[in-house]
């Protein structure tokens, strides 16, 4: 994934493709299809596998770090399919061996730095949203039963709170800012209910 940067500025362009460029593109895909099939396992060499357990021991305590959103954590926890397929396919492209190389390997690990900054950005959107919605139900509070449950908020339809994993999220924020603390409830032996109840000393405060 990627999110294209907005300079806010447009002009009308009519211009003849980058032949070369083009060329490039269409001899890469031709190549490609063109492969025998493989008759070995490719595999990293040496140099190649070291860069890759480097890379990959820092994206894992970072996926694992509890200090990203669970979205972005189970992103980079794939993102070593992602890097291993490039670098194959950076291999294919350049070379005519049955070891992905290091060159190849760099290359792939450059653009996953790429992709990765991409996908921070991207789901930096996604934290702002479940931090607005978390605001929302606070400055609400008083409209809400105490203790409360999210079936409340669900019913209430408010504006980007009308989805059951929003108001999810919404609430695990303010669990997690100790806004509100929950406990799992089981009324008449049916099925236990979690309800939430306001933190009395935020009670007369503001979320910031």
């Amino acid at each position: 994934m990627v999110w294209p940067h907005d300079n806010h500025q447009w002009k009308w362009r009519d211009r003849a493709p980058n032949q070369l460029v083009s060329d490039a593109y269409q001899a890469a895909f031709e190549k490609l299809v063109g492969l025998p099939p493989f008759d070995a396992s490719y595999r990293f060499s040496p140099a190649a596998q070291n860069l890759f357990i480097e890379w990959m021991e820092e994206i894992q305590k970072e996926a694992r770090s509890g200090d990203i959103h669970p979205v972005l954590e189970t992103h980079l926890i794939k993102m070593p399919q992602t890097v291993a397929s490039l670098s194959l396919l950076f291999e294919l492209l350049e070379k005519d061996t049955t070891n992905v190389g290091e060159e190849a390997t760099a290359k792939a690990l450059d653009f996953a730095d790429y992709l990765k900054s991409h996908a921070e950005r991207l789901y930096g959107m996604t934290n702002n949203v479940c931090i607005s919605n978390a605001k929302l139900i606070f400055n609400r509070r008083n409209k809400l039963p105490s203790p409360f449950t999210l079936r409340n908020i669900h019913q209430r339809k408010w504006v980007c709170l009308s989805d059951r994993q929003d108001v999810q999220d919404a609430i695990d924020i303010l669990l997690d800012c100790k806004y509100v603390s929950a406990e799992l409830v089981n009324v008449n032996g049916g099925r236990p209910t979690m309800y939430y109840y306001w933190n009395q000393e935020v009670n007369h405060g503001s979320l910031g």
